[in-house]
């Protein structure tokens, strides 16, 4: 898939932003996980609309041509059906398969929940909350949605505000949208990894606690 987790980077850009995080975590003793996947979640429902609609788009335009050819009511009632039946399971098919036309049929609302959700998941099943000093921050990209989360655990959001986070994650997504992944990861990094330094320096016995990037395909 064109747009999946796992071509967002590319091998050297995976290698710099690996790096990035290297560095910002020799300055402090928080961890920062950026992680990359390719969907927070499948939107069922979407498939299912998009397909409902198109099928009676199909079908609309497909049966008044053969029905006047056929020339019998129940014929353009079967057609109907025929045609609605073998489009809207077609559409299933199709539907997830193309981006642009399944995120037509998914509202920004729930975009914006299903996201958040799959941080705050990958927040707890990558065990970001055990960390001494409750102090890691996941960097959250979700490719299909074009969206980007950032959360901090306890002792991070405690001394660093919320709208630093929106300031972070409205560079990181400008310069997504204009084709800087990997360098807007890394500025997002670095900037993490300074304000994390301000609140949190690096311990003598400081160790690496998680994984510095993590491709969900």
């Amino acid at each position: 898939m064109k747009n999946s987790a796992a071509t967002f980077l590319s091998e050297d850009e995976k290698r710099l932003v690996t790096e990035a995080v290297h560095r910002a975590e020799k300055k402090s003793s928080g961890e920062i996980v950026p992680m990359i996947v390719s969907r927070s979640y499948s939107y069922p429902l979407a498939t299912h609309l998009g397909a409902l609609l198109l099928g009676m788009l199909t079908s609309l335009i497909l049966t008044p041509p053969l029905s006047g050819v056929l020339q019998a009511e129940s014929s353009s009632y079967l057609l109907f059906c025929g045609f609605f039946i073998s489009a809207y399971f077609l559409f299933t098919l199709i539907i997830p398969r193309t981006q642009r036309l399944h995120r037509f049929f998914i509202t920004e609302g729930d975009i914006e929940d299903e996201v958040r959700e799959g941080a705050i998941t990958a927040f707890f099943m990558e065990q970001l909350y055990k960390t001494k000093q409750e102090n890691g921050v996941l960097l959250y990209i979700s490719v299909f949605e074009r969206k980007v989360w950032v959360l901090g655990d306890a002792g991070v959001n405690a001394v660093i505000d919320e709208n630093y986070w929106n300031d972070v994650v409205s560079e990181l997504v400008a310069n997504i949208r204009i084709g800087k992944r990997c360098q807007g990861i890394c500025r997002a990094v670095d900037s993490i990894g300074e304000s994390l330094a301000a609140h949190f320096p690096i311990k003598e016995d400081n160790v690496d606690e998680l994984h510095n990037l993590i491709i969900r395909d």
